[in-house]
């Protein structure tokens, strides 16, 4: 069982995300550019079509524009502009698919509109763009320009509060979907921010999470949630209900090894898997019951390796994986 990990030890310097199993730390000096490492790639023989390939790498360390600091989150929005959660920066940073940059919104601090550890970013049905702010406890809506809508939430273990708010859903509906890392719980809002329900309690079996950091909505309105500290990833209902067969989704993978703290997860327009598993720095492709189909990771030689992925965002012919430690984005073609 994981150690219990206190509020104060996740403030540190890049939110919860790296204390999610990821051990070791990046050798910045020693960085060098690593687009054309060979990645490591692994296909089950019997597996359906599909895998990854590296396309390159997009970011490097630092604090201006298409420079990042412990990205901790991406999504992708209209026309494929990427909203980043450039925690480390305390901003969000809008990019093109391939990487160059559109505008910031850097806003530091507590007041309404601002950030102090943002963490996870969503995009909603009419294009609103949602911010998990981990630090401030609490979830914000913007216009893709960045001028506030709405913001919820406040630390506390009551109905529509927080504590760590770390993933974020959207659903077609316009429903919020809110995965919190301390409370073991998914919170889901309606569009203006009014608590509709829990999901989910603390614990290791059926319908339970221990520190769940991302979820994601599949076409039929089940969640599939990273619960990584259970080191799966786990299916539930809309009510909240595990699904019989999906609760340990990755806990065995026949022709893989098993997951290790998944962080991150989202789904294809074919119903496809596909997973941030970050202790075993790699991106992993699982169908739709959860069976493996493929993994990617640089060679053990590449410098620097994948070091952290924690969270994935997926485009029409593509995958966007957010290695945190290395400051950086891997893009990956989806076959």
């Amino acid at each position: 069982m994981a150690a219990l990990l206190s509020r104060e030890s996740a403030r540190g310097a890049i939110g919860a995300l790296l204390l999610l199993g990821v051990s070791g730390g990046c050798d910045r000096g020693s960085r060098r550019e690593a687009t054309e490492a060979e990645p490591a790639v692994h296909t089950r023989e019997s597996a359906p079509a599909g895998g990854y390939s590296l396309v390159g790498f997009f970011g490097s360390s630092g604090g201006g524009p298409g420079e990042l600091q412990s990205p901790t989150g991406i999504a992708v929005g209209e026309g494929g502009a990427l909203y980043i959660a450039d925690s480390g920066n305390r901003r969000i940073q809008v990019l093109s698919s391939d990487g160059a940059f559109l505008r910031e919104w850097e806003k530091s601090g507590d007041a309404p509109g601002r950030f102090e550890k943002p963490i996870d970013v969503a995009i909603g049905p009419d294009g609103s763009v949602y911010v998990a702010d981990f630090g401030l406890d609490r979830v914000q809506r913007f216009t893709p320009e960045g001028e506030l809508l709405l913001s919820w939430g406040g630390a506390g273990e009551a109905e529509g509060e927080f504590a760590g708010p770390a993933g974020l859903a959207t659903g077609a509906d316009g429903r919020v979907y809110v995965a919190e890392f301390y409370n073991h719980r998914i919170q889901v809002f309606d569009a203006s921010g009014q608590y509709e329900r829990t999901l989910g309690r603390e614990g290791h079996g059926m319908g339970e999470l221990h520190y769940p950091t991302d979820v994601s909505l599949r076409s039929d309105g089940s969640l599939l949630v990273a619960d990584a500290y259970n080191h799966r990833i786990q299916a539930l209902t809309r009510e909240g209900k595990a699904i019989e067969g999906q609760y340990d989704i990755g806990k065995s993978l026949e022709g893989s090894a098993p997951l290790n703290t998944p962080t991150g997860v989202a789904l294809d327009a074919s119903g496809r898997m596909h997973v941030a598993d970050s202790a075993n720095k790699r991106a992993v492709l699982l169908d739709g019951d959860g069976s493996f189909i493929a993994e990617w990771r640089l060679a053990e030689d590449a410098n620097p390796r994948i070091h952290s992925p924690t969270r994935v965002a997926v485009s029409s012919d593509r995958i966007y994986l957010v290695d945190t430690s290395n400051d950086r984005i891997a893009v990956l073609a989806v076959h």
